[in-house]
């Protein structure tokens, strides 16, 4: 008993937090306006006080939503651009409307993981459960019938996108592949490579790895830089809810990295980040990582503000579900993003749920995702199954990515989880006795 009082009383004191928190950035506000900057800076402050009290737990719902748009704020209070300009009250209403009904909501998760794997005592350990004995067959076919899909698209686009990189300097990605086959494929793909590193965290077998590997090849082959990205912070997630963590540092150099790696490639794409933006002559001395950061995520707030300062009511038409349907099915849309920039014509995942419901209507949206991603994660940490593993890596990812676009309300990401259910009920059997993680997933 005395366990679920010390879980509930964690819970309260973290709700409190997120909720005096929000009281403090209101009254700024306030006392502030009409310099909506302070804001945004206030809440920052708050931000770094309220990551402490998660212990800057990188897997938390809270901290993966929090952390990405707390540099979006801090870089719109900086004027390095020529299209920079001060976020009317409205946006910012918007804005921290949703961050904090994300904190309130997720702040049930639990701070750190239960356990790390064969730390706990056996009875504490959770139910994975085993294998069936047609895994290996099963597998083989489902491999078959995805690299018969990619040599289907393949023969039907009459190309393959890294061959035309390499020789024309076009991949001609945007054109490849089957209309409607080619999200569901793409789905597939990602689906099996979670399976396959799953099962190689749970069992240490290379076969599994080799898959895995198999999976980022194709992504490659098809030049599919944003699908072999989600599969990457997927198996990320599932490496550290099957193995422990990865040291924060290491987290944050990897991160760097990849930053560094994505502004080389869009320089080489685009050309010249600091002429597209316009940025100003005192700021181009910082590294061109923060830039195209800048780009990717202050532009789409700025394409989010021109939609709210053009649309006096939402639409209320259902548009926001439009990108779960097939393209064959897809409307075109009512209305069109507002760019500030024709380049950087991508919208955070607050545009499409305002454009069809408001701004309380993201609100509440916003609670209720923060609520179903912490509820996952609870299931994660604390069973660590497949299907629970599986989905929170991608809900954590659609929190990661939600500065950038609506992952929650695309296709491609989302028709993974059926997959996931799929092959939850196919692969695994559900044991009532609670098995350690290297004798859990064997084959029955």
């Amino acid at each position: 008993m005395m366990p679920y009082i010390h879980v509930n009383l964690a819970f309260l004191f973290r709700l409190v937090c997120a909720a005096l928190a929000g009281a403090i950035v209101l009254w700024v506000a306030l006392a502030a306006a009409p310099s909506t900057a302070i804001v945004g800076v206030a809440f920052c402050m708050i931000a770094v006080l309220l990551l402490a009290v998660y212990r800057v737990n990188y897997l938390h719902p809270s901290v993966v939503f929090l952390v990405p748009w707390m540099g979006v704020l801090i870089l719109s209070a900086v004027p390095m651009s020529d299209y920079a300009r001060p976020l009317a009250t409205g946006t910012y209403f918007v804005l921290i409307g949703s961050f904090f009904a994300w904190l309130m909501a997720s702040s049930g998760a639990p701070v750190t993981l239960v356990h790390h794997p064969g730390s706990a005592p056996e009875d504490e350990l959770p139910v994975i459960g085993a294998l069936r004995r047609s895994v290996p067959a099963a597998l083989f076919l489902a491999f078959a019938g995805l690299y018969s899909l990619a040599l289907l698209e393949i023969a039907v686009s009459g190309y393959v996108p890294i061959v035309e990189l390499v020789t024309s300097g076009n991949s001609g990605y945007e054109t490849f592949g089957i209309p409607s086959l080619h999200g569901a494929f793409y789905a597939f793909a990602n689906a099996l490579g979670c399976l396959s590193i799953y099962l190689f965290f749970a069992t240490g077998r290379r076969t599994y790895l080799l898959l895995f590997l198999s999976v980022i090849g194709i992504h490659i082959a098809l030049v599919t830089r944003g699908n072999m990205l989600t599969l990457l912070v997927q198996a990320f997630i599932i490496r550290c809810l099957m193995r422990g963590q990865v040291p924060r540092w290491k987290v944050a150099l990897a991160a760097v990295v990849a930053l560094t790696l994505f502004s080389i490639a869009g320089e080489f794409r685009s050309g010249d980040i600091k002429q597209l933006l316009s940025i100003k002559e005192e700021y181009s001395s910082l590294p061109a990582g923060i830039f195209w950061f800048y780009g990717y995520s202050y532009f789409n707030v700025l394409n989010l503000e021109n939609t709210i300062s053009y649309l006096p009511e939402p639409l209320f038409d259902g548009s926001m579900f439009h990108g779960l349907l097939p393209t064959v099915f897809r409307p075109e849309p009512a209305l069109d993003v507002v760019k500030e920039l024709p380049a950087m014509a991508v919208t955070s995942y607050i545009y499409p749920i305002y454009l069809d419901i408001g701004p309380v209507g993201v609100i509440l949206t916003t609670a209720l995702l923060g609520y179903i991603t912490a509820l996952f994660y609870r299931r994660a940490v604390r069973q660590r199954r497949f299907l629970d593993v599986s989905i929170y890596a991608t809900l954590y990812y659609c929190a990661l990515m939600s500065f950038f676009v609506n992952f929650w309300l695309f296709l491609p990401l989302m028709f993974q989880l059926f997959f996931f259910w799929a092959f939850d009920r196919y692969f695994f059997v559900v044991h009532s006795a609670r098995l350690s993680p290297q004798s859990a997933v064997r084959q029955t």
